[in-house]
């Protein structure tokens, strides 16, 4: 609510349509890191090709099909576009968790933390000391 008090009076539209934006922002990385999380190690790179080339069709596609719809209905044909593709990725999901409930992830193993870089240094206990 606090970027709805920001937008000056007079431009509740404008208002909204950040809104919108804030809340659909998250919504690519979180379809990534569900694929992610359902997918065996082994299949990760086929994973990622596949979701590359979904969002770049659905760029495609999503993109002709909204400019078909804002040429008769200006502004408000897209964000009816917007919200029928939201509702029916809310359809799916709903779909995907009463069918997938049974299903377990084994192939899965707990997140290890690891440096982003080796270390530049030798430690201690990585050589002997060559004086002795």
């Amino acid at each position: 609510m606090a970027v709805l008090s920001m937008v000056p009076r007079g431009s509740p539209p404008l208002a909204l349509a950040v809104a919108h934006e804030a809340l659909m922002i998250p919504i690519f990385a979180l379809c990534i890191s569900h694929a992610n999380d359902y997918v065996p190690n082994s299949r990760m790179m086929e994973t990622s090709g596949g979701r590359l080339l979904a969002f770049s069709i659905g760029a495609t596609i999503g993109a002709l099909t909204a400019s078909f719809l804002m040429r008769g209905s200006n502004a408000g044909g897209l964000f009816l576009f917007i919200g029928v593709v939201l509702f029916a990725l809310g359809v799916l999901a709903v779909f995907r968790l009463i069918i997938d409930a049974g299903v377990r992830r084994t192939s899965k193993v707990h997140f290890a933390p690891s440096p982003a870089s080796p270390a530049v240094f030798p430690l201690e206990a990585d050589h002997e000391d060559p004086r002795s």
